[in-house]
C-alpha cells in the first residue's frame, strides 16, 4: 500500500492543477490490491477531501454565479445518472463522449482562444451534461472541465469553482456510502491516510499552479482531457 499511497499523493498533486483527475489516476492502482467496489468507496472519500481541500484553500476565488447555475443542475443530473446505471449499458455512451473529448481537446489544443459562449443556458447545459455523465460513465470531471475551461475565468477560478461543484457531488455518494455500509471494516484504516495525503497533495499542488503561466495551464488541463478521453478508447 505505500506505493498506493504515494500514487495517491501524485494524483491529488495533478488534479489541483488540471481540476480533476485524481479519482481516475487513484481507482485503477487501488483496485489491484482491494477490489474494486472497495477501491471507489475508498478513492470517493480521498476525491472528497481533495475537493474540500481545495475549496478551502481557493475559497475566496469561487465564482459563486458559477457555482450556482453550473453546480446545482449538476448535482441534479448526476443522481439521475447514478440511478441510470443499474438499468443501462453505459460502454456505448462512454465512447461517444470519449471520441468528443478527445475532438475537443485535440481542437483546443491548437486554437488555445477558443471558447465557450458564458450564457446562463449554455452553463446550465454544461452542469446536465457533467453531472449526468458523471452519475452514468464518472465523466463529470472531464466534462465539467470542457465547459468551466472555455470561459474567460482565471485558473484560480476554474480550480476553485470546479472544486466546489465536485464537492456537491462527493458530500451526497459518500454519505450514501456510508448510509449503506458500502466500505468493510477491514478498510477503515486507509481513509485517514487517504484524507491526509489528499490534504498535502494539493497543498503541494497549488504551489506548482501559482507559478504556472495562463496558456501553459490551460494546455495542461486540454492535455488532461485528452489523456482520460484515451485510456476509455483504449479500455
Amino acid at each position: 500500500m505505500v506505493l498506493i499511497f504515494g500514487i495517491a499523493f501524485i494524483a491529488a498533486l495533478f488534479a489541483t492543477v488540471a481540476g480533476f483527475g485524481s479519482a481516475t489516476i487513484l481507482t485503477p492502482f487501488m483496485s489491484l490490491v482491494i477490489p474494486l467496489k472497495q477501491a471507489i468507496v475508498l478513492v470517493a472519500f480521498f476525491h472528497g477531501a481533495s475537493n474540500l481541500s481545495k475549496t478551502g484553500f481557493f475559497r475566496k476565488s469561487i465564482d459563486k454565479r458559477l457555482f450556482l447555475i453550473y453546480g446545482l443542475p449538476s448535482a441534479g443530473s448526476a443522481f439521475i445518472g447514478a440511478q441510470l446505471l443499474h438499468y443501462f449499458n453505459a460502454r456505448p455512451l462512454s465512447l461517444i463522449f470519449a471520441v468528443f473529448l478527445l475532438a475537443y481537446s485535440a481542437y483546443s489544443l491548437f486554437n488555445l482562444d477558443f471558447s465557450i459562449p458564458e450564457s446562463r443556458k449554455t452553463l446550465v447545459t454544461g452542469g446536465l451534461i457533467s453531472g449526468f455523465t458523471g452519475g452514468l460513465i464518472g465523466l463529470g470531471g472531464a466534462v465539467r472541465s470542457v465547459f468551466l475551461i472555455s470561459t474567460k475565468i482565471d485558473k484560480k477560478t476554474y480550480i476553485a469553482t470546479s472544486a466546489a461543484i465536485a464537492v456537491i457531488v462527493d458530500v451526497t455518494r459518500v454519505s450514501v456510502y456510508l448510509y449503506q455500509g458500502a466500505l468493510r471494516s477491514e478498510y477503515f484504516s486507509y481513509i485517514i491516510p487517504l484524507v491526509v495525503l489528499a490534504f498535502f497533495g494539493v497543498f503541494t499542488g497549488k504551489r506548482f499552479l501559482v507559478r504556472l503561466e495562463t496558456k501553459l495551464f490551460k494546455r495542461i488541463v486540454l492535455g488532461a482531457i485528452m489523456a482520460v478521453s484515451l485510456r476509455l478508447l483504449l479500455s
